[in-house]
């Protein structure tokens, strides 16, 4: 089996694990909503207390590399060159393989047409 072949594990990072240079990927959102919004489930809660889901998220496996820490907050860049800035008491991130982010960061760049 080629290094290029090998099945790897994304490992969770705590915030203070991150480096510059990593490849990451958001796993979980935790996104907040008022208790309001829940009907029966949430009876003995005040209207405004705010009730904490975990989601996965919408762009789980698209590799960002880390440009800079300070945490909680990370600022990444992707494969199609957007900037984010992620906040690690809402984003649960992974850590991918070097050799995992740079193929699939190389297959999601945007193409420059030879017309160009």
């Amino acid at each position: 089996m080629s290094a290029d072949s090998e099945s790897r594990l994304a490992q969770r990072l705590a915030p203070e694990d991150v480096r510059c240079g990593d490849f990451v990927t958001t796993l979980n959102e935790v996104v907040e909503v008022p208790s309001f919004v829940w009907y029966s489930e949430a009876a003995n809660l005040a209207p405004d207390q705010m009730v904490r889901l975990t989601r996965r998220a919408e762009d789980a496996g698209v590799p960002y590399r880390v440009a800079s820490i300070c945490l909680p907050f990370v600022l990444v860049r992707g494969p199609a060159k957007q900037v984010r800035t992620l906040d690690l008491r809402q984003h649960q991130i992974v850590r991918l393989s070097k050799t995992y982010g740079k193929k699939v960061w190389k297959m999601l760049e945007p193409q420059t047409s030879a017309s160009e």
